[in-house]
């Protein structure tokens, strides 16, 4: 028997009248109504303290003013939906401006939907906070129109690919009524319609259209206005009936008891539609220009009314197309013209209303309905492509070791489950296939068109550099083996070309680039290539037959004055300081740690703790560095300092149940992540070594998991929810706003490879949450467990530095 896909819906809900109590009410019937077997479990807001009482069909109630609720709601909705979506509006959720909503959010391990009744061109300080991190928690944002689109993208509250436009949905029995049979009903057959309908507050602004109709009448005599609805249950239970008592006498001064009439009742759908098809003309004189959503307007739209609107942003959105006007003032007479305008037209009038109908042909629940459940399905599907799109891991190794009597196996032997349901035996944790297609008798090809090496770009030490760690690696292989040590001579070429004669510098210079006819290019210089070299022949360093080649250069380079180098320079050069430590002294070491430590310290400030004014590249490696350095130096403080700022860049990159890196242009304060660019692949390798390397010092699960999610940015789990690599273990060259660079060159390939590599030796242990150890398939869900708010404060308890 197929098991039913379980939609949670957090809302207030029926019997309480309220907008969102309708809307959820509505949604779960278009979710119901669909072919996709789905079911709906309610999860309720109510506020006792106004008699606010579940309804038999809630099945979670959450106290809007009970902190603990939302962490107990929270738990059952972990059991009992697949999804849960989220109806946001200010004053619903509890704690200020609703900031008790993040509790349930952040305790959610299911994809959550957040759904924005609200967006406003300008949010207050606290009110952006508290928004911003509920889409940070959210798997995916819906909004009503393209302004709301725009004003979220514009104030950086979430990103363009975590966003959808899903319009607020209408009844099918809006499109059905007669109009003949409700102009009957409501004894209007003679009269021209105005109508508006909803709970009633001063918001609603109809002291406005109750004094335009003093105006109307004069044109057209036979108007009439209905004002259908009760008050809002918020204005009665601050101010009882005030507001429609003032509404009554307002009418009755200015004599319009026979033009304006009053329904005072909650309208059903069926009352709603039969009041929509008596219509000739709706009105929305909405007091509030930022409202971003109206459902009694995309109701009016959908029955195929034609309207007359004060210029809120929801309605400007709605009627550009031509079904209805905007009046651009709060002047009774100017509202009185647009109305008798429609009023005498006839022909202006059906050509609204035929733009109304048009307008409100998508926007039918059963569309809605379909539409949800189609991103909700997507959702748990990204969760399996984050867990392992291309790789999935299928190992357990202490059942493995107990069947078997064996006692361990060697991360090489490893199966990965392919999301084509192959398997590959990978050695090294990742197939090579279009790494060898870029690799030649010289090095590593730097750039590729497509999966094509491009062989007019030549070499550089950089790629050369990460590549002899990974040929290293696999040296068992003959071919690897080979393919390292032509690596290991490309890096010692360069330093002996670039200082074949005595040029007075105490400071080595490499050269960086050689065209593919092994001609060097350009001049030798210093730069973040020197400290790369470095860093690749130290990998190889501890093998006696590299030594000989590797081991006089590194020593030249390790003791030689780092004066000038750019702190990328200093870094990579530190790690390969402490991979081979008995080429350097420790004097050596200091003097780089003091620099990138007085660049922490200067340029720190403000909420910002880095080491440069803006996030560049490579990110991931200055916390690496200090996290490395200090366990070797045994200092508690260069540890602090390296988990503080990798606390600090996760936060910058974190994307809620994914990471959303800096892209090429670089990251400064005071920007948006979309400003940045396109994120390289880069950025997920160095933030895997980072966070394994702090999971390792500290044994804080918290990194390990984290580590996880970086790795799985190239399975799917990104922000445009696509695979970075393919089959063959390519990798593509930077996520887009579009997609995929598609192009498969070095770089990125050689750090697909290097994360892959690292996760794979992360799983010899098994890893434990919340109490729970895990191992083999769990660790499938296991990311999706933590998030930033789970990792622990640095501290000195916390790891124990040691020298090796």
């Amino acid at each position: 028997m197929k098991t039913p896909f379980r939609i949670g819906i957090c809302s207030t809900y029926a019997p309480r009248a309220c907008g969102l109590a309708t809307f959820a009410a509505d949604l779960e019937q278009a979710i119901l109504g669909t072919s996709e077997g789905a079911e709906v479990v309610i999860i309720a807001m109510v506020d006792p303290a106004q008699q606010d009482l579940p309804g038999a069909a809630v099945q979670i109630v959450i106290e809007a003013d009970a902190p603990s609720a939302y962490l107990a709601g929270a738990a059952r909705a972990n059991e009992q939906c697949d999804v849960v979506i989220v109806e946001h509006e200010f004053g619903i959720f509890g704690g200020e401006d609703g900031e008790y909503l993040l509790r349930f959010m952040a305790a959610l391990t299911v994809p959550v939907i957040l759904t924005l009744h609200t967006v406003v061109p300008s949010f207050s300080l606290h009110q952006r906070s508290v928004l911003a991190d509920a889409c940070r928690l959210a798997d995916a944002v819906t909004v009503f129109s393209g302004v709301a689109e725009d004003l979220l993208i514009g104030q950086r509250l979430v990103e363009r690919g975590k966003l959808h436009l899903i319009p607020h949905g209408a009844p099918n029995e809006l499109y059905e009524s007669c109009r003949v049979e409700a102009r009957a009903a409501f004894d209007v057959a003679d009269r021209f319609v105005v109508s508006t309908f909803g709970l009633l507050s001063p918001g609603k602004g109809l002291e406005l259209a109750i004094e335009s109709m003093r105006t109307v009448v004069e044109s057209v005599p036979n108007a009439q206005l209905i004002i259908a609805g009760r008050s809002h249950p918020g204005e009665t239970h601050r101010h009882g009936e005030r507001y429609r008592s003032q509404l009554h006498e307002l009418v009755a001064d200015f004599g319009l008891g026979s033009t304006v009439r009053f329904i005072d009742k909650f309208l059903a759908v069926t009352d709603i539609a039969n009041l929509l098809a008596a219509t000739d003309l709706f009105v929305t004189p909405y007091v509030n220009p930022d409202q971003i959503v109206s459902g009694a307007l995309t109701f009016a739209l959908a029955a195929g009314c034609p309207v007359v609107s004060t210029p809120y942003l929801y309605a400007s959105d709605q009627l550009c197309s031509g079904a209805g006007v905007v009046v651009n003032s709060r002047n009774p007479l100017a509202f009185a013209r647009a109305i008798t305008r429609f009023a005498l037209d006839s022909e202006a009038l059906a050509a609204a209303r035929e733009c109304a109908l048009h307008r409100g042909a998508d926007v039918k629940w059963s569309v809605i309905g379909q539409t949800t459940v189609a991103l909700a399905r997507s959702l748990t599907d990204a969760r399996v492509i984050a867990a392992g799109r291309l790789a999935v891991i299928e190992i357990d190794r202490a059942r493995s070791r107990q069947q078997s009597g064996r006692h361990g196996t060697h991360p090489g032997e490893l199966d990965w489950s392919i999301g084509s349901g192959a398997v590959l035996s990978l050695e090294a944790a990742f197939p090579t296939t279009h790494l060898r297609c870029l690799v030649d008798d010289v090095g590593i090809v730097q750039h590729a068109t497509g999966v094509v090496p491009m062989l007019s770009s030549g070499y550089c030490v950089d790629d050369v550099a990460r590549l002899v760690p990974v040929a290293f690696r696999r040296r068992a292989d003959a071919d690897w083996s080979r393919i390292a040590a032509r690596g290991v001579s490309f890096l010692t070429l360069a330093w002996e070309m670039a200082n074949t004669e005595s040029t007075g510098s105490t400071q080595s210079q490499l050269f960086n680039f050689m065209s593919f006819d092994r001609t060097w290019v350009g001049v030798p210089s210093r730069g973040d290539h020197v400290g790369r070299a470095a860093m690749g022949l130290a990998s190889v360093a501890a093998d006696r037959n590299f030594a000989v080649v590797a081991d006089p250069v590194l020593r030249r380079l390790f003791q030689e004055p780092s004066d000038g180098d750019s702190l990328h320079q200093l870094a990579y050069t530190l790690l390969g300081q402490v991979e081979a430590p008995w080429l350097t002294q420790d004097k050596d070491i200091r003097r780089r740690l003091n620099a990138l430590t007085d660049a922490v310290e200067r340029c720190s400030q403000g909420g910002w703790t880095w080491l440069e004014p803006s996030l560049r590249y490579d990110n991931g490696l200055f916390p690496e560095t200090f996290l490395a350095v200090g366990e070797y130096l045994g200092d508690e403080r260069v540890v602090e300092t390296g988990l503080r700022l990798l606390k600090w860049l996760d936060s910058m990159c974190d994307g809620g149940d994914h990471y959303r890196f800096p892209g090429h242009l670089g990251l400064a304060q005071l920007m948006g992540a979309d400003e940045s660019g396109d994120e390289q692949p880069l950025e997920a390798a160095a933030l895997v070594r980072a966070h394994l390397r702090a999971w390792k010092l500290t044994g804080s699960n918290w990194h390990r998991v984290r580590a996880m999610v970086a790795n799985q940015w190239y399975l799917g789990r990104n922000r445009r929810g696509v695979a970075l690599v393919d089959e063959r273990g390519g990798c593509f060259d930077g996520l887009t706003d579009e997609g995929v660079n598609r192009n498969q060159g070095a770089e990125s390939t050689l750090a697909a490879i290097t994360s892959m590599s690292a996760i794979s030796d992360s799983l010899a242990l098994p890893i434990t949450l919340h109490g729970v150890t895990m191992l083999g398939p769990e660790l499938r869900a296991a990311p999706s467990l933590v998030r930033l708010d789970d990792a622990p404060s640095s501290g000195a308890q916390q790891h124990r530095p040691h020298r090796v």
